[in-house]
């Protein structure tokens, strides 16, 4: 009987260790969370920024070429109007895609923190764990 008393020591200082992990990873993944609602929240604040830059742009441009007496429907006024348009979409679309590999970056970091826990906790509990619950 006193042969077990190690191993239910052991498996109990397991649990606990089990348990502190998992809430730590509970606060990572919260905290990552909150960082990529913070994140899409700016980024959607950018776009609406950089929509109403343009908008004011195009509209400078045409008052300019109104003011000038040249219609801003044809020939080098089109051209200039749409191409402050397409510049506008490709800040657009580089701000989009820095945004989705910075929320990629956030799920990684944060799975690579449960892993080293993870094996940080092996570490303490001699190799001890418990399976895994299945997430459900």
């Amino acid at each position: 009987m006193s042969a077990l008393l190690p191993v239910a020591l052991a498996a109990g200082n397991a649990l606990l260790a089990e348990a502190s992990a998992s809430e730590a990873t509970s606060r990572r993944r919260a905290a990552a969370g909150a960082q990529a609602a913070d994140l899409r929240a700016r980024t959607a604040e950018q776009e609406r920024l950089r929509r109403r830059r343009l908008k004011q742009a195009l509209a400078r441009a045409r008052a300019r070429f109104g003011a000038a007496g040249t219609g801003s429907a044809g020939g080098s006024a089109a051209a200039l109007l749409g191409g402050l348009a397409a510049e506008s979409a490709r800040e657009g679309r580089h701000a989009g895609d820095a945004a989705s590999r910075r929320l990629a970056s956030l799920g990684a970091d944060s799975a690579r923190a449960s892993r080293i826990e993870r094996l940080g906790l092996l570490r303490r509990t001699g190799g001890l764990l418990l399976p895994r619950s299945p997430r459900g």
